[in-house]
């Protein structure tokens, strides 16, 4: 196992994985951590693990956003419509829609199988550097950015919070 480990997520079954920097996906079997069977398509960065409602396990790695059907990965691209490979958060909101933040490409809204919305800085997010997501129960969207404060993006408008705000 890589000791540089970013992201770490016990399933719903209790099964333990772990997403390292530099040496890729790995999983807690009897007793120790082995390689994650087929994760080679992901890359040896890993920035981000998530199981959804329905427990999919998703993952956020250098190559793209990939989905684990319980026996192979899926991959997700720019070429699918994603706005950067590089996806480091992932979080479901109360409509069962994920939202995927990446390095420098803002946030993506994945929906129905396809990534139907794109926030930037333009559009009132903090920044284009996501680094967490977290969905709150009242259908708002909280966002972290690497060194451009957070926001909340609760029915279509952003309000931002940075050191100004405490």
């Amino acid at each position: 196992l890589d000791p540089n480990a970013w992201t770490v997520l016990a399933d719903h079954r209790q099964q333990v994985w772990v997403g390292t920097r530099f040496g890729g996906l790995f999983q807690f079997q009897t007793n120790h951590f082995v390689r994650a069977p087929g994760a080679e398509i992901l890359g040896q960065q890993i920035s981000a693990l998530f199981e959804d409602r329905a427990g999919q396990l998703w993952a956020g790695t250098q190559n793209g956003l990939a989905n684990f059907d319980g026996q192979k990965w899926k991959l997700f691209t720019t070429h699918d419509g994603l706005s950067e490979n590089n996806v480091r958060a992932i979080a479901q909101d109360a409509a069962g829609n994920l939202w995927i933040g990446t390095e420098n490409g803002g946030l993506n809204l994945f929906k129905d199988g396809n990534f139907s919305t794109i926030q930037k800085s333009a559009d009132g997010l903090p920044g284009n550097d996501i680094t967490c997501i977290c969905a709150g129960k009242s259908g708002g969207l909280w966002v972290g950015t690497y060194d451009h404060g957070n926001a909340r993006f609760q029915n279509g408008i952003w309000i931002r919070f940075s050191t100004t705000n405490g």
